[in-house]
């Protein structure tokens, strides 16, 4: 037996006896009799960890330096140091760290907790919120680990202090964005509007089936389907539902596919797991996050230019999203809700097998061709392919009729203003 694997078997009876000091004197002994680099590695995290444990933190940092030292490129050590220089008063040496962790491993929704925490310790708050938000398009339950009573104390707080700062930030760009539209006598309601997941107070809802996720405006009357058939642009809509089917064909037929609605990445589970990744539900995507999408323009002329008549929610000039739902014989959308009631969604149905249909809050509604079929989605609802044939339908998002010209700039506004504030997020290098 080594001389090293002699000490390491004795720091392991010292262990079982708890006679901690013990340890730690023999390990170091170990590490430094020690000339291998794994070896070396594996007795340094320990010391570190004991050290920590131990409230130790100087003499935690010193063994975490050196495991940083032997795994430069290892991101929970470059973390486990982060958390001992913050406990002994390192604060520049603990985000140093903490970025350091982030930017080798960016999956890992702790690194983006102690990251964006020690910036907002370090007076830098709209960097903090930077990262909190990455974090959160990654992992959405960053805000939720605050009510994890099994969690680390001190990720609890952190989760806290971002979900407080994500709702007080983004609370006063909403506002402050509003104030500064023209027709303020006209915008009450969207001064009274909220961001639902970022909102600075109670979030209430006046019927049970409605619960929009992103957007909601209270003062706006709750109707779950609406009635559009007057509205001018419907008709012709309407009127271009050959052109549009045929265009869809002539896609298909030359080779274009639809990707899973839902994709594999989804944190959605329970029933959504039959839909995650697969092709059952699929979409062709004409417009998504306002953006024209590739081969689009050559494929589908005249459907662009039948959308354009049709008072769809916009961002940067663009329809936010307008796509072709596929729902493949026996499909199932579980029941769900939609992001916020100031829009209609809008349906244009191209192919319709019998035994299809959807739900929206109370009320079961069955696509006709050629129909327009317009519904606040923020109720709850699900639709079905019980046939053995595809459905095939045109979506897309409508403001809700009741809203104002000055209310739609006035709420395109926020939303474009949010989305600048995240489009130009990036994560400090120290």
């Amino acid at each position: 037996m080594s001389e090293v694997e002699n000490l390491l078997r004795q720091a392991q009876e010292k262990i079982q006896a708890k006679d901690w000091p013990q340890v730690a004197v023999i390990l170091e002994q170990a590490f430094a009799a020690s000339d291998d680099k794994g070896q070396k590695s594996a007795i340094a995290g320990q010391l570190g960890g004991f050290y920590y444990k131990s409230k130790n933190y100087p003499a935690a940092v010193t063994w975490f330096e050196q495991l940083t030292n032997l795994q430069p490129g290892e991101a929970p050590c470059w973390y486990d140091l982060g958390r001992a220089k913050q406990f002994s008063g390192d604060e520049d040496g603990a985000r140093k760290a903490y970025l350091k962790a982030l930017r080798q491993n960016n999956t890992h929704t702790g690194h983006y907790l102690a990251a964006g925490a020690a910036l907002y310790r370090a007076g830098r708050e709209g960097e903090a919120l930077q990262v909190w938000t990455l974090g959160d398009d990654r992992d959405p339950t960053l805000r939720q680990v605050q009510f994890n009573l099994q969690a680390d104390q001190t990720i609890r707080e952190e989760s806290h202090l971002a979900d407080q700062t994500f709702r007080r930030i983004f609370s006063e760009l909403h506002r402050k964005t509003i104030a500064a539209q023209p027709d303020q006598e006209k915008l009450q309601r969207v001064v009274n509007s909220i961001w639902c997941q970022t909102h600075d107070g109670p979030v209430e809802f006046p019927v049970p089936q409605l619960q929009p996720q992103f957007f909601y405006m209270p003062d706006l009357p709750p109707i779950a389907v609406f009635d559009c058939a007057h509205e001018p642009w419907v008709a012709a809509l309407e009127a271009a539902t050959d052109d549009i089917r045929a265009e869809y064909l002539n896609a298909i037929e030359q080779g274009m596919k639809g990707a899973p609605y839902v994709q594999e990445t989804s944190f959605l589970r329970g029933d959504w797991d039959k839909l995650r990744g697969k092709d059952i539900w699929n979409s062709i995507h004409l417009y998504k996050d306002g953006q024209l999408q590739e081969g689009i323009k050559d494929a589908f002329p005249k459907t662009l230019k039948a959308l354009d008549q049709a008072p769809i929610t916009q961002i940067g000039g663009n329809p936010i999203e307008a796509f072709i739902s596929v729902l493949k014989p026996g499909a199932h959308i579980p029941p769900h809700y939609g992001l916020t009631n100031i829009r209609m969604t809008t349906h244009l149905p191209l192919i319709v097998p019998e035994d299809c249909a959807i739900r929206v809050g109370d009320e079961i509604l069955h696509w006709q061709e050629g129909k327009i079929l317009a519904f606040d989605d923020s109720f709850n609802h699900e639709a079905w392919n019980k046939s053995d044939k595809t459905r095939v339908v045109l979506i897309f998002e409508a403001w809700a009729p009741d809203l104002s010209e000055a209310e739609r700039k006035a709420i395109s506004a926020s939303f474009e203003a949010r989305n600048q504030w995240l489009k130009n997020r990036k994560i400090p290098k120290d």
